[in-house]
């Protein structure tokens, strides 16, 4: 591997789990986003220091599959809270109402759920096929 390779590899990796961090519910990514990116960006020096390809696609497999399990739990945990802070509201729109209002934001946010774990496996498949280019772009050997 050549010297700027692994330092223009780290500057793409480290701009691709910038955009990866956008997944997570807005509150997550105020408390943890900064030092999670902050975290991944050392690991991510460390490693072009040592200039090792395999423990690069090793670390890129760790934080894609860590990524993919925080993200689904952060935004179920999200809906979690939203859902229990509008359980009140929505029992008494329930109350006043024809039509009970409880069922409509359960499948909003079954829906939305869904909508959130094909994204993620989109984000996944994106990332391999990343991984994949710069392989054949000859960024990584």
């Amino acid at each position: 591997m050549s010297s700027s390779s692994p330092r223009r590899s780290v500057r793409c990796l480290r701009h691709a789990y910038d955009v990866m961090l956008l997944a997570y519910p807005p509150a997550f990514r105020r408390d943890f986003g900064r030092e999670m990116a902050a975290d991944v960006r050392r690991r991510l020096e460390e490693l072009a220091e040592r200039d090792s390809l395999l423990a690069l696609e090793e670390f890129l497999l760790e934080i894609v599959s860590d990524w993919l399990r925080t993200v689904v739990r952060e935004w179920l945990d999200e809906t979690a809270r939203h859902r229990a802070a509008h359980a009140h509201g929505a029992t008494m729109i329930s109350l006043f109402s024809e039509n009970s209002a409880a069922p409509m934001i359960d499948n909003e946010r079954s829906a939305h759920t869904w909508s959130l774990i094909l994204a993620c496996l989109g984000a996944f498949l994106l990332v391999e096929g990343w991984v994949r280019w710069f392989r054949a772009v000859g960024i990584w050997r």
